[in-house]
Formats: structure tokens, C-alpha cells, sequence
């Protein structure tokens, strides 16, 4: 990835960045295919790494195309969730409002 200083990323920085974290992601899309979680039947921290970062990728301008649909029931499933729910700011909230 380039600079993390976002302050002083170009646009055309910015948009690269956010190419590449899509790129990524659905390059991974065949492992939210295979099980309930990243890492199989059980919730990790993988999970609770990822959900935060999913949950914002509205507020990064980053929509993600009809054929990340795995990825998309994973984002539902678990967005859902109480403790996840619970786990948001009034700030998080709007980001999806």
C-alpha cells in the first residue's frame, strides 16, 4: 500500500488505494464461501478484524460489485449480529443510514 499518511494522498493515491483493498477483498471472496467465518465454524479474531473493516468500506467509497456476493451474505449475516450491533458507535451507525 502507499503512504498510510491519508492527509497527503492525492486523489489519484486515493484511488489506487482503494482499487487495490477491493482487489483484495475479492480475492478472498472464496473464503467467505466456504464456512460461516474467515477460519471455519468458528468466530475469531479474523472476524473481528474484518467486520469493522467491511462495515466502512461505504465511508472509504468503496462499493462492492454484485459478484462479491458471498462477501455481501457474510456482511449481512454478521452485521446483524447483537454484539456486533452493539459494538458500534453512534458515529459507525451512520455510516450505512
Amino acid at each position: 500500500f502507499p503512504s498510510h499518511d491519508t492527509a497527503a494522498a492525492t486523489p489519484k493515491q486515493a484511488d489506487s488505494v482503494r482499487q487495490l483493498l477491493l482487489e483484495r477483498l475479492l480475492g478472498l471472496s472464496p473464503l467467505f464461501a466456504k464456512a460461516l467465518y474467515l477460519l471455519g465454524e468458528e468466530f475469531s479474531l479474523v472476524d473481528c478484524t474484518m467486520l469493522p473493516l467491511l462495515w466502512r468500506l461505504p465511508k472509504f467509497g468503496i462499493e462492492l460489485p454484485k459478484s462479491a456476493k458471498d462477501i455481501q451474505k457474510y456482511m449481512e449475516r454478521h452485521f446483524a449480529r447483537p454484539s456486533f450491533q452493539a459494538s458500534l458507535t453512534d458515529t459507525e451507525r451512520e455510516i450505512r443510514l
